[in-house]
């Protein structure tokens, strides 16, 4: 089974289903394996590289200064 990584949206007003569409995807062209109502889950395998861990990290931090 591949690592998995959830992540909470809930508390930033954003519910896991439009966090994955309209930001993730739309905004970034970021997949996104699962949502829940309050969280979105990354998953990675063998083939997940540095570059594309770095992207999403700083995809997370630009939206979060944007936001916030």
């Amino acid at each position: 089974m591949p690592p998995a990584s959830p992540l909470a949206v809930g508390g930033t007003g954003w519910d896991g289903d439009t966090f994955k569409t309209e930001i993730l995807m739309d905004k970034y062209g970021i997949q996104i394996n699962k949502t829940s109502r309050n969280t979105v889950l990354f998953m990675t395998n063998i083939g997940t590289t540095r570059s594309s861990v770095a992207y999403l990290i700083e995809v997370l931090v630009e939206d979060r200064t944007r936001s916030g």
